[in-house]
């Protein structure tokens, strides 16, 4: 009966609209969060998971029906890419200051995951730095199968989105990938490698086709 009360608060904490609700969300996260920032605004349907690995800067504005996850309990047979000079620990969220993540974003930061200053996530992007393999990356000619989980295949690796960067409608990211200072990735890209500095990048995979900023 304990049980089932907290779950109620909780959805009641976490649907409960306008200025009151965001009050009491910023009040209930603000002791869980590993930090918790200044001017916080978070939307209703937002739900977190991993609180106490979670890092929010000042001015982070967080839209509706977002998820953000981590963790460090990993299960299945996982592959772990590294990248040159990480901020960020593995299974850390580090969101910087003066960050708009618009509605329906999923951050997944099992493999790590650091947000710079002054970066933009638009609604419905995705980054996973822990998903799932479609192979055995060991024995490719092997057959394998999504579930049950705990031997299936997974990749692990940081994400690094450093400061000034915008990532455009449903862009996706994935483990292991830098998008350095000023980038801008446009709408529906699919990011499997680093982005250089103030570049302009598309397609699957994102690659650049200009920069953003003329010098």
């Amino acid at each position: 009966m304990i049980s089932l009360l907290k779950n109620l608060l909780l959805l009641l904490i976490i649907y409960l609209p306008g200025k009151v609700g965001n009050k009491i969300r910023c009040f209930f996260y603000r002791n869980k969060f590993k930090k918790f920032g200044k001017n916080i605004f978070i939307g209703t349907g937002v739900k977190f998971i991993g609180y106490d690995l979670i890092s929010l800067g000042d001015n982070v504005k967080i839209d509706d029906n977002c998820l953000i996850e981590t963790g460090t309990n990993l299960i299945g047979n996982i592959k772990f890419k590294q990248i040159d000079k990480s901020p960020i620990s593995r299974g850390e969220i580090f969101i910087s200051s003066n960050i708009h993540i618009c509605r329906n974003v999923e951050l997944i930061g099992y493999g790590g995951l650091f947000i710079g200053d002054n970066s933009v996530l638009s609604s419905s992007c995705k980054l996973y730095s822990h998903s799932n393999l479609p192979t055995d990356y060991k024995n490719k000619s092997s057959y394998v199968s999504l579930m049950p989980y705990e031997n299936s295949f997974f990749i692990n690796g940081p994400i690094v989105i450093k400061n000034n960067v915008w990532l455009g409608l449903e862009v996706i990211v994935n483990a292991g990938v830098t998008i350095n200072d000023n980038a801008f990735v446009i709408m529906k890209s699919v990011v499997i490698n680093d982005i250089p500095p103030n570049t302009v990048a598309k397609g699957f995979p994102a690659s650049e086709f200009k920069e953003r900023f003329l010098k």
